[in-house]
């Protein structure tokens, strides 16, 4: 997957859409809880939901923020995550549109 998403955008594979990320945020909230609690059952640590492992940001967080507010840091690196995936695509499009105008 980690080779496929930028082969896909340079090949015009794959187009994200800004305007569905709410709806990715609103998945997110749902599904948290469910995987948290599953993640006590099973004893694992799916989305780093229950800590936040060791020498990975999400550590940083901990340490600054102590335990159950490293999820706010969560929260940080996944809005940057979205802006250096989303930023290409909108500046490809906003391009496209001037373009065809011109």
């Amino acid at each position: 997957m980690l080779l496929m998403y930028p082969l896909l955008l340079l090949a015009d594979g794959f187009k994200p859409d800004y305007r569905q990320l709410p709806k990715c945020l609103l998945l997110l909230i749902i599904i948290s809880p469910v995987l948290y609690a599953l993640n006590k059952i099973l004893v694992t640590n799916f989305m780093f939901l229950n800590h936040p492992g060791k020498d990975n940001p999400l550590a940083l967080f901990e340490k600054w923020l102590g335990n159950p507010g490293y999820i706010a840091g969560l929260f940080v690196l996944l809005a940057i995550v979205w802006v250096i995936l989303y930023i290409p695509a909108v500046v490809s499009e906003k391009t496209k549109q001037r373009e065809s105008k011109g």
